[in-house]
C-alpha cells in the first residue's frame, strides 16, 4: 500500500469537497482532514471566506466604513486582523493544551481552525438583511450571527479535539481556559484598581 503525500490528499479532497464536508459532516471532515493536515488547502478556504466577509461588511456594514474612512479601509483591515486572530486563536490554544498536557500539532490545530472558520462564509448573505426595512431584519441579523458565531465555536472544539485526541469536555477546557483566565486577571486588576483607587 502506496502512502499518499500531503499533495495527493489535497487534490483528492479538494477545495470544494472539504467545503462542503465542513458544513455538512464536519466531525467525520475534520477527523479525515487532521489525519494528513494541508496548510495550503486550508488557508485557501480561510483566505476565500474571509475576502468574501470582509468585502460584505465593508459593503454592507455603513458605520463602520464611515469610521474607518471608506470600504477599501474596511476590507484592508478585515483581512490581516482575521489573519492575526486565527494565529493567535490557535497559539494561546496550543498553549494551554501543552499546559494541561495534550499532545498534539501547531501546524495541525493552526489547519483545523482555518477550516473551522468556514461557516463564517454564510455572514454574507445574512449582512444584507441589514437592508431589510425595519427592525425585523437587525433582529435576524443579530440572530444568524449569534448563530454562525456558536457553530464555528463548535467547530473549533472539534479541531482540538481531534488535534489532540483528547475528550470533549478536554477540548472545551483547552478552547476555554485562557477565556476565563483572562476574564479572572481583569477582575484581579479591576480589583487592584479599586483598592489602589480607595
Amino acid at each position: 500500500m502506496e502512502i499518499e503525500s500531503k499533495d495527493e490528499v489535497t487534490r483528492r479532497d479538494g477545495l470544494a469537497e472539504v467545503v462542503v464536508g465542513i458544513i455538512s459532516s464536519p466531525v467525520a471532515t475534520i477527523r479525515e482532514v487532521s489525519k494528513e493536515p494541508s496548510l495550503r488547502l486550508s488557508f485557501t478556504a480561510f483566505i476565500l471566506v474571509m475576502m468574501v466577509v470582509s468585502m460584505t461588511t465593508a459593503l454592507t456594514d455603513v458605520e463602520l466604513t464611515a469610521q474607518l474612512g471608506g470600504s477599501a479601509v474596511v476590507f484592508a483591515v478585515l483581512m490581516p486582523f482575521s489573519l492575526l486572530i486565527l494565529v493567535v486563536q490557535a497559539g494561546v490554544s496550543f498553549g494551554a493544551a501543552r499546559l494541561l498536557g495534550a499532545r498534539g500539532s501547531f501546524h495541525n490545530l493552526l489547519s483545523l481552525f482555518a477550516l473551522s472558520n468556514l461557516p463564517s462564509l454564510f455572514m454574507a448573505p445574512l449582512a444584507l438583511l441589514r437592508f431589510a426595512p425595519g427592525i425585523a431584519g437587525s433582529i435576524l441579523h443579530g440572530l444568524g450571527s449569534f448563530i454562525l458565531s456558536v457553530w464555528v465555536l463548535v467547530l473549533a472544539v472539534i479541531a482540538v479535539r481531534e488535534t489532540f485526541q483528547v475528550t470533549t469536555g478536554r477540548a472545551l477546557l483547552i478552547c476555554y481556559l485562557p477565556i476565563l483566565l483572562l476574564v479572572v486577571l481583569v477582575a484581579l486588576l479591576a480589583g487592584l484598581a479599586l483598592l489602589l483607587y480607595i
